[in-house]
């Protein structure tokens, strides 16, 4: 289950600090996300990670911490880079040092750790992203926005491609596009469209694009709705 909580309360048992906000009109706060034991779910980042003293704020260790166990993977679901925990060695190692915004990763938890929780931790700060769209491919791709973006032809520039269809990794949720109708149909459109923290598989049956996504600023800095249960 994901759940946005705001305003940020002290997390106690992990051991990545959230920095404290200057701009008055900041919105911090976290997502929660569970994880069975031996499951594996996909993800996006739905905030800005706080900046570390030294170093990139979407390194991994400082980004998610250590939050997971020995064994627990992160892996891109598109490049395959992982990155592995080992709290004994001092955190995360492999080849996946960084995370991106509009990026999906696989989270796998190792079978016999357990459940665990974690939070997704950050400033309500949408970026913008360029993502290429691969045609007759599958692009697993999620938004760092922390709330429920629709899913209208205008999200993707009127690129889309008739039978085009976007699922969710985790749920199955789907919708396609149809020229016809001038718009996106399915279940997907019916829960309101793209969630924070979801990751999503695009199916494109055309010869591909590039999407150039451009957030809108929030109607208010002050508050942000609850995401709706994974």
């Amino acid at each position: 289950m994901k759940k946005l909580i705001l305003p940020l309360l002290l997390l106690v048992g992990i051991t990545m600090l959230v920095a404290v906000e200057s701009a008055p009109s900041a919105v911090v706060g976290y997502f929660k996300l569970s994880l069975a034991d031996g499951a594996v779910s996909t993800i996006s980042l739905p905030l800005v990670p706080k900046t570390p003293v030294t170093g990139s704020n979407l390194a991994i260790q400082n980004a998610i911490g250590n939050q997971f166990s020995d064994l627990d993977t992160f892996t891109d679901a598109n490049s395959g880079l992982s990155a592995e925990m080992d709290l004994g060695g001092g955190g995360w190692y492999g080849d996946l040092e960084n995370l991106e915004y509009g990026g999906a990763y696989y989270v796998s938890r190792y079978a016999g750790n357990g459940p665990v929780n974690f939070f997704l931790m950050g400033k309500v700060d949408p970026q913008p992203l360029s993502i290429a769209i691969g045609g007759g491919a599958v692009t697993t791709f999620g938004l760092n926005e922390a709330r429920t973006i629709p899913l209208t032809p205008a999200l993707f520039g009127t690129n889309e491609t008739e039978l085009d269809v976007i699922t969710d990794a985790d749920t199955g949720l789907g919708a396609e596009y149809d020229p016809g109708l001038g718009n996106w149909y399915g279940d997907l459109v019916d829960v309101g469209g793209l969630e924070p923290t979801h990751a999503y598989y695009y199916s494109c049956v055309g010869t591909g694009f590039t999407w150039n996504y451009v957030p809108a600023p929030p109607t208010t800095r002050n508050v942000v709705s609850n995401t709706n249960s994974k």
